[in-house]
């Protein structure tokens, strides 16, 4: 019988402008803040990450050191969901066309590399794709009522709201308007009080033939793993030394 493990949790990063709760301006970011973009860095730093196709080129280039899963319809699938991708010096990014395998590859990288959260960071149309299973949210709101002045764009949001009965503040800081931050903001991080983080995947789900599984398989030598992890038990083995609660029974 196949063991069965919980998987990394699920979280948000998210910035959006208040009051107006704008994400993006013609798929682009509408503003400047480096405060928020080094924040951004140290939290999702090799992890994996999951976005969609457009914010995958708004942001023109692969995020380094992090394992990069894009979301998206515009290419032909292959079997088992899975499209093409490519490896970098520090960098892996794969592209798929449903959630399933979005979190596939998530979970399989988080337990390789001792990972117990998996960030999903945009666009709209991703964040309410997971929104029965986000359970953390690392939240900028950026101070800038004058977001849609002027602006002759198509407008992206994040509507969600926060209420204390549903949600606990772990952390809140404000930040001010500088040179190199266009706006002021508030950073916020916040938990479900409600306990919807748990979820379980038999681990003989990695090990199945079908697809393109036993080829991202043998990459697991190029995202830095010591030793070549080949059977379940070695599988288990590997989240039993940095997570050994998460292995059920």
């Amino acid at each position: 019988m196949s063991q069965r493990a919980e998987m990394p949790s699920i979280a948000y990063v998210v910035a959006r402008s208040y009051p107006d709760e704008i994400i993006g301006c013609d798929d682009q970011v509408p503003w400047r803040l480096r405060t928020d973009m080094r924040r951004f860095r140290s939290i999702t730093e090799t992890s994996a990450v999951i976005m969609g196709r457009k914010t995958f080129d708004s942001i023109g280039r692969p995020l380094p050191n992090r394992f990069n899963i894009v979301l998206s319809r515009q290419e032909p699938p292959t079997r088992d969901g899975f499209l093409h991708g490519s490896i970098g010096k520090n960098h892996e990014v794969m592209f798929v066309n449903n959630r399933e395998s979005a979190l596939y590859l998530a979970d399989l990288y988080s337990i390789l590399h001792s990972k117990k959260e998996v960030f999903v960071i945009g666009g709209s149309e991703i964040y309410k794709m997971f929104a029965d299973l986000f359970y953390e949210i690392y939240l900028t709101i950026v101070i800038a009522p004058d977001i849609k002045r002027n602006r002759n764009v198509e407008f992206s949001y994040f509507r969600h709201d926060f209420p204390p009965e549903d949600w606990r503040t772990l952390e809140e800081e404000e930040i001010p308007k500088g040179d190199h931050d266009e706006y002021p903001s508030r950073f916020v991080v916040y938990r479900k009080k409600k306990d919807v983080r748990h979820r379980f995947r038999d681990l003989s789900d990695f090990f199945t033939e079908s697809g393109r599984t036993a080829e991202y398989r043998a990459r697991w030598s190029s995202f830095g793993v010591p030793d070549r992890i080949e059977t379940e038990e070695e599988l288990a083995e590997q989240i039993r030394f940095f997570w050994p609660e998460a292995l059920a029974g």
